[in-house]
């Protein structure tokens, strides 16, 4: 049979080729759907423990002795992820990975991001 030829059920005839594309465009949406699954669980891990880092750097650096040296690092750590989260964020959206760059301005950023059209909204 070739790919053209049509498959008959009662009345209705859908051409084969058409069946395997509506087939293969299910897979792929559901291949879709993974992608913005991990994406969103990055996002939300990025951002969480970003931001639990920060914190815990802001403590320690206001205490005094050798606890206040970690908390340059470990700020700097924290915002890396807080970051990289960020990407993940935008990415699970439906846009580009480089609009979560706007996360270097921290919590100001993730507002952004948080206004920025859901474009996978029905996925």
């Amino acid at each position: 049979m070739s790919p053209f030829s049509t498959v008959c059920q009662g009345k209705s005839a859908v051409p084969a080729g058409l069946a395997a594309g509506l087939t293969m465009l299910g897979a792929e949406a559901q291949g879709e759907s993974a992608v913005l699954a991990e994406a969103k669980k990055k996002a939300n891990i990025g951002v969480g423990v970003g931001l639990v880092l920060q914190l815990l750097a802001f403590v320690l650096l206001q205490s005094r002795g050798t606890a206040a040296i970690l908390g340059a690092p470990l700020a700097l750590v924290g915002w890396v992820i807080f970051i990289w989260g960020c990407m993940n964020y935008a990415e699970g959206k439906g846009h580009s990975k480089w609009w979560g760059l706007v996360g270097i301005l921290g919590i100001f950023g993730l507002i952004v991001l948080i206004l920025l059209p859901d474009n996978y909204k029905n996925v």
